[in-house]
């Protein structure tokens, strides 16, 4: 079944277009495959770059809340053997596929035949790392922490940039899915390194943040990837990236974010970058332009390559 998968993986490379018959085979594919193997062993895991079928799955997971035919516990399976984030399993696995509560409470007998099996044999695998999680998460609730309600974006836009990054960190804790791209930017930006807390380079953590966004081609999250490759000096990939999102979601971002947060407030290079990169994809001129060249040039000449 695992080699059945890298050859699909090969297929799914050379071509995105699919006939019915092929997307019924992938939609069987990628039910079955969450079981065999069914332990938890990170040995077994398939790793894949391969963006859009990740989203795919995703796709899949998220019908399967309300469809029969859809094997929700399979595919939660399926996207750990494919991308190895035992962390987004288990989350899934505890407040989804089991409504919040121990598996030992759940039963699945309404569901179909093969779900059910499929449950009953994750159980088996999973129930350690169940368990670690309700200690994680009994501790996050019995902890007073006023940063939960609070707004990441507001705290930085008031220049509490240290606050910040404190509440992202906390409602990341939490599972707070939302808050990713929040994140992903405070690390990128105020040069967090999450290696001690999270075990991740900055650069990794940020991948792993931003997956999900960058899948779907968000705006905000395909940006501030391509922000960190350039970061890491890998400018032509960031400028593909750049060249991916549509002329009107750059300007939208620029408006909503770059322009009044990072360029009019802070004055930086990125906030000077995607202005620059909005005024030449679209009708708007900025009247500090000159600006803007030259903070670039002062401090990231080679992202002019990009304007």
């Amino acid at each position: 079944m695992l080699d059945e998968a890298k050859g699909l993986f090969d297929r799914l490379k050379k071509s995105r277009l699919f006939d019915v018959n092929y997307v019924c085979y992938l939609k069987s594919l990628i039910n079955m495959i969450g079981a065999f193997p069914y332990e938890l062993s990170i040995d077994r895991v398939i790793e894949t770059n391969d963006l859009w079928l990740v989203s795919l799955i995703d796709a899949y997971y998220e019908v399967a809340r309300d469809d029969a035919d859809y094997d929700q516990v399979g595919i939660a399976v399926c996207k750990f053997h494919l991308c190895g984030n035992l962390e987004e399993l288990i989350y899934r696995w505890v407040e989804d596929v089991c409504k919040g509560r121990p598996s030992s409470q759940v039963r699945k007998d309404h569901l179909s035949a093969r779900e059910n099996n499929h449950f009953k044999m994750v159980c088996e695998s999973i129930v350690e790392y169940e368990k670690e999680y309700f200690v994680k998460r009994e501790a996050l609730l019995n902890t007073f922490d006023l940063t939960i309600g609070q707004s990441p974006v507001q705290l930085f836009s008031e220049g509490q940039d240290s606050e910040a990054l404190k509440c992202a960190v906390a409602q990341y804790k939490t599972g707070n899915l939302i808050s990713d791209n929040n994140m992903a930017f405070l690390v990128r930006y105020l040069k967090y390194d999450p290696e001690e807390e999270f075990g991740m380079s900055r650069f990794k953590f940020i991948q792993k943040l931003l997956k999900r966004g960058v899948a779907s081609r968000e705006s905000y999250s395909v940006m501030n990837y391509a922000l960190a490759l350039l970061e890491e000096g890998r400018t032509e990939e960031a400028g593909h990236l750049i060249d991916e999102l549509e002329d009107v979601d750059i300007q939208m971002i620029t408006d909503t974010f770059w322009y009044p947060e990072m360029w009019q407030k802070r004055k930086t290079p990125e906030g000077a970058l995607v202005c620059l990169i909005a005024q030449k994809r679209g009708d708007k001129v900025y009247a500090e332009q000159a600006d803007m060249m030259e903070c670039i040039l002062e401090n990231q000449p080679q992202w002019a390559r990009l304007i």
